[in-house]
């Protein structure tokens, strides 16, 4: 028996393709089978969303080197697993919009002297196009960070499967908040768990020392006052542009 995506020698148990990563199809196509592959699709816990979600739990670089060294059958699309986990959290913010609201407000006091209410809403209605308008923006940073062996392309790539892993902790964060309306728990929950993510991901793949890691968070807070400090000059070219102007 062959693997009918790329012809390699399969053995009978075999349930899956040792070189593409292909699921191996037993049986003949018939309508039973066909709704039996819908339903495994969405639900089955052995489907390529939930293996991929497992695996980014238990061992991320199973899936992102292989995902990258072009075995890219046996895992979910870094694109698509992101698109998804997004579509549930805007359908949360969505269904929550009130009480996620008041949490991103709650932090505010009576004595702030800017109402930030209205940016918040912005930010929550727009949360999906923002997460992906920001991405390229972290690939650059994690870039100049991590650099080698990885191409900037390859970079993008870990960004977004390590992105995809912190939607699910923010998914749990806002579930938690909306639950507790306890506005410090949310933000504690969200900003650590990104931090503990991302550090778990790079770790797996880079499998670095302390040392090296007291490197990376310093080149890390470098290149991103530097990102900061580029639209701040900006701004203040243009005023001074039209200072003199008027």
């Amino acid at each position: 028996m062959t693997c009918k995506n790329c012809e390699t020698q399969l053995s009978d148990n075999h349930n899956y393709c040792p070189s593409c990563g292909g699921k191996v199809v037993h049986d003949r196509f018939s309508i039973k089978s066909m709704l039996g592959e819908a339903v495994e699709d969405v639900f089955g816990w052995d489907n390529k969303f939930w293996r991929t979600l497992r695996m980014m739990f238990v061992n991320p670089r199973e899936v992102v080197v292989n995902y990258l060294n072009g075995q890219r059958g046996r895992y979910m699309n870094p694109f698509s697993l992101y698109g998804f986990l997004l579509t549930i959290s805007v359908l949360i913010y969505t269904i929550f919009s009130v009480q996620v609201l008041e949490l991103m407000n709650g932090l505010q006091t009576s004595s702030s002297p800017i109402d930030q209410s209205g940016w918040n809403e912005q930010v929550m209605n727009y949360q999906g196009i923002l997460s992906f308008l920001f991405l390229p923006i972290y690939t650059l940073m994690a870039y100049f960070v991590f650099r080698k062996p990885y191409n900037f392309g390859e970079h993008f790539i870990i960004s977004v499967y390590t992105f995809s892993l912190i939607s699910v902790f923010g998914l749990l964060s806002t579930l938690i908040g909306i639950i507790t309306g306890n506005t410090m728990l949310y933000f504690s929950m969200s900003y650590i768990t990104m931090f503990v993510s991302y550090i778990y991901v790079y770790q797996s793949i880079y499998k670095a020392s302390i040392g090296k890691w007291v490197i990376y968070i310093l080149k890390f807070i470098l290149v991103l006052f530097l990102i900061m400090l580029i639209p701040l000059l900006i701004g203040i070219a243009m005023s001074i542009y039209y200072a003199t102007q008027g």
